[in-house]
Order: C-alpha cells, then structure tokens, then sequence
C-alpha cells in the first residue's frame, strides 16, 4: 500500500475494464455479466486491490537492479537454527 500511495497508483477505469475483460475470457462469461456478479458478491475492492498490487510489483520489477553473483559452495547458503 505504501508503495501504491507513494507513487500515486491506483486502479483506473481502464484497469477494470481490462481485468472484467480477463476474467470473462477464462470462465467464458460476459464482460457484463462478470462485472455484475462481482458487483453483487461486494468484490470490486478485491478486484481493485489485485489491480494495484499488480502495478506495484511491475513497478518494482521495472526498477529492480540485479546483480549476478557466483554461488560459494564453501559457505552455507542458511543458517540452520539451534535446537
């Protein structure tokens, strides 16, 4: 969330629309009649969160250096707990 607020990212109409779109493509429903049955079940919150939190992590991922590092078998990769 704080990432979202951050960067001002928030779910447009558009992003609805497009996600109706997908889910009707996978259950081989309308658009509209998706849209009404996540109406009725109060789950636009949830669609509207899953949109975010989608962006957030493409803009994560956009911004996210990588550094390629060879693996050292000599040393442990976890640390085991005690027991």
């Amino acid at each position: 969330e704080r990432i979202a607020e951050d960067n001002g990212i928030d779910a447009t109409e558009a992003d609805f629309e497009d996600q109706f779109r997908r889910l009707a493509e996978q259950s081989n429903e309308s658009v509209r009649k998706v849209r009404a049955q996540l109406e009725k079940n109060n789950q636009l919150d949830s669609v509207r969160n899953y949109i975010v939190e989608r962006k957030v992590l493409k803009l994560v991922m956009d911004n996210a250096k990588f550094k390629d590092v060879p693996f050292d078998f000599g040393k442990q990769a976890v640390a085991s707990a005690p027991y």
